[in-house]
């Protein structure tokens, strides 16, 4: 009854769609539809999201996604809706419903401790009744801030450095004069794992500065500063804020250094003890050697930093730090202080919350800040095990595929191939997640020092902070222990190929129905994720290429295939804001999408001469299985932007619009034209395609 009703409400939408199609293909009878809740939701998305009128062979992706286009309706507060931002939502909802639970006795303690964070952020009163006195009671032990103290305060007792270790041994981040970071996605290494950079900008070029120094004088006076005495303080401290990012630059690897501890130190524009720094910054009982190299990025930052300080009194880089630890606070304090920051809203800070709907902000925080826990609830309560085994075997049919296909390319050396192909081989796949999130015991023994004050918002928040950061330090003095796994989160809506590791991570995250489904046909997982996993094997493909020409000096192929994919892409326009593309700034990821939608391809096609024909889903009858591959592929990149960030977005993201996602990977493919029956010289058949294999 289920089935046949909605196979009905299929049936009719596709009456009012015209579908001309190169290939159409015989339904013999019912059995060869599935009509599966699986293959009914898949079926309905795909023929909610496309628009038939549009020519397949002139514009898949509108033709694809032409309708999703035009009914999504995008809500205020959002820059754009596709199929990633859909599933997080999802996922996110799913999640909050387990928290919002009250507690049982046999919740686990991680269980229990995202629930207690949650009902404590929801707890308003306590919020409100304990008012500003913990935070002014962090500021008097930190330091002081003179904003508030006046002509008492003792610029001489003042040291910015002991007064970082103290607020990060409290769990505030500290990096407002230096950010030291752990790179977790360098695993079993202490070689690049430390990045030492410039800290996150007080940026207030998207505001009136006057504005933002209201801001600032309406928070000191609620903390109880004389109004009549700190407008010079509050102005002072944004024109050091604007000092520090005059003399910062745009972060770039390319920019970064690898530098020994001792090095660091021999460095006297800047003197500082950074073994003790870095140690006290993670809150570490463990002392690093001189020995070990740490990443500097935009090393020139801090020899002006150094620079910058030796001309600037204690007393302005007190209030620029205490002013930094008010303003990361300010979420957590009462609603009277929170009101005051609505009036100032400022589209650069994290702390950006909508106020109107504390659950959500409180279930973001949760959410945000306790991402194992967060994972494991996933995993335990709704995350469907069987998945991972059936995606394992898509990843190892894809990497295989490639291996072959690397041993018949035909424009690259037989060293380079040779090469390239141990290289794919030790890929390692894992695959939505780590089994340890899944080990209660493990679990367990991890958090089991964490505790929430369900009175102390704020101090259960630096709480989780400081946990959080003594586990990323002990991972990294200790790579080899089992707690790694902790380290990445698995609900993330993506994929990444991580070169220093040769490995790929598929998460959980990615794994839901938008992108994969037990029950859906291959054609249509392989369509979805399995484009996705090819992607990010090609990435591994082109890295494994690229370092092996460059050690060894064979020869220029390479570089002359880059060329194609650039002048293709640059030749993309952005017909909204009437751009053209950054083929340059996207060549890696456009080539990662050209190969690896045809590697996946290849991988099903193969897959489809051992298992035979699959059943057709509702209202794609006349559709084939290959067509209905491709359709899959382009349905995973349907995206609503706002007009106004396209711009924004060309000239920062290392990933192509979706249009021109969809438009270069498929129209670069002889099989999709012949899938379509596509004329050569049409939009999507050009005579000339750029190709890796």
């Amino acid at each position: 009854m289920f089935n046949g009703f909605f196979y009905g409400l299929i049936i009719l939408q596709l009456s009012n769609i015209e579908l001309t199609l190169g290939h159409p293909e015989t339904v013999k009878n019912n059995e060869d539809i599935c009509l599966s809740p699986a293959c009914i939701h898949a079926a309905s998305r795909m023929l909610n999201n496309m628009d038939s009128k549009v020519s397949p062979c002139d514009n898949f992706y509108k033709y694809s996604c032409g309708n999703f286009i035009k009914s999504t309706q995008l809500a205020d507060s959002v820059h754009s809706q596709d199929s990633y931002s859909q599933s997080e939502h999802k996922l996110k909802n799913e999640l909050r419903s387990i928290i919002n639970l009250p507690n049982f006795p046999n919740d686990t303690k991680p269980l229990r401790i995202a629930k207690d964070f949650y009902q404590t952020c929801l707890n308003t009163s306590a919020i409100n009744k304990q008012g500003l006195d913990e935070i002014k009671k962090i500021i008097n032990n930190t330091g002081g801030w003179p904003v508030l103290d006046g002509n008492k305060w003792n610029e001489t007792s003042f040291d910015w450095v002991e007064t970082t270790y103290k607020l990060s041994k409290l769990g505030y981040t500290a990096n407002y004069l230096i950010s030291v970071e752990l790179d977790n996605t360098v695993v079993n290494s202490k070689f690049n794992a430390i990045h030492l950079t410039q800290p996150k900008l007080l940026n207030v070029s998207n505001i009136d500065a006057l504005k933002y120094v209201e801001f600032m004088y309406d928070v000191a006076v609620m903390f109880g500063a004389n109004p009549r005495s700190i407008f010079k303080d509050m102005l002072q401290t944004l024109e050091f804020a604007n000092e520090i990012v005059k003399i910062s630059n745009k972060k770039s690897r390319k920019n970064s250094i690898l530098m020994s501890i001792y090095g660091l130190n021999e460095n006297k524009a800047l003197p500082i003890n950074w073994n003790e720094y870095i140690n006290l910054v993670f809150g570490s009982n463990d002392t690093l050697s001189d020995e070990t190299f740490v990443v500097v990025e935009t090393p020139m930052y801090f020899d002006k930093l150094g620079l910058l300080l030796n001309k600037t009194s204690n007393r302005i880089i007190a209030n620029y730090i205490m002013w930094n630890v008010v303003e990361e606070s300010i979420v957590y304090l009462s609603d009277e202080i929170r009101k005051i920051s609505t009036k100032y809203i400022r589209i650069d800070t994290e702390n950006n919350v909508l106020y109107n709907y504390r659950d959500t902000h409180c279930f973001n925080m949760v959410y945000n800040k306790l991402p194992s826990i967060m994972d494991t609830i996933y995993f335990t309560n709704i995350f469907n095990k069987n998945i991972k085994s059936n995606v394992t075997k898509i990843t190892d049919n894809i990497k295989n595929k490639l291996v072959n296909i690397i041993y018949n390319i035909d424009w690259i050396n037989n060293k380079t191939i040779d090469f390239v192909a141990k290289q794919i081989k030790y890929v390692s796949g894992n695959i939505a997640y780590s089994d340890e999130l899944i080990d209660d015991t493990k679990i367990e023994k991890l958090y089991k020092d964490l505790e929430i004050n369900k009175t102390n918002y704020l101090q259960s928040s630096l709480n989780v902070n400081s946990y959080k950061r003594k586990l990323q330090i002990e991972m990294l003095m200790n790579p080899y222990a089992s707690n790694n796994s902790f380290s990445k989160s698995y609900r993330e809506v993506n994929a990444f190929y991580l070169g220093a590791e040769n490995s790929i991570y598929i998460p959980a995250g990615i794994l839901g129905d938008f992108f994969f489904n037990n029950d859906y046909p291959n054609y249509v997982n392989y369509g979805n994720v399995g484009f996705i996993i090819a992607h990010e094997f090609t990435h591994g493909f082109v890295i494994a290429n690229r370092l092996f020409q460059e050690t060894s000096k064979t020869d220029d192929s390479f570089v002359n295939k880059t060329k194609c994919f650039i002048e293709q892409y640059d030749n993309y326009t952005i017909e909204e804001i009437q751009e053209k593309a950054n083929g340059l700034g996207t060549l890696d990821e456009n080539m990662a999408d050209i190969g690896g939608v045809k590697l996946s391809y290849l991988a099903y096609k193969e897959l489809s001469k051992e298992h035979g024909p699959e059943q057709k889903l509702p209202g794609f009858e006349s559709f084939t299985s290959e067509q209905m591959f491709w359709l899959s592929s382009a349905n995973a990149w349907c995206s609503k932007v706002r007009p106004e960030i396209l711009s924004k977005i060309k000239n920062n993201d290392s990933h192509s619009l979706p249009e021109h996602r969809v438009m270069g990977a498929l129209s670069n493919n002889d099989d999709f034209a012949n899938d379509f029956n596509c004329p050569s010289g049409s939009r999507m058949n050009p005579i000339n395609k750029c190709t890796l294999w």
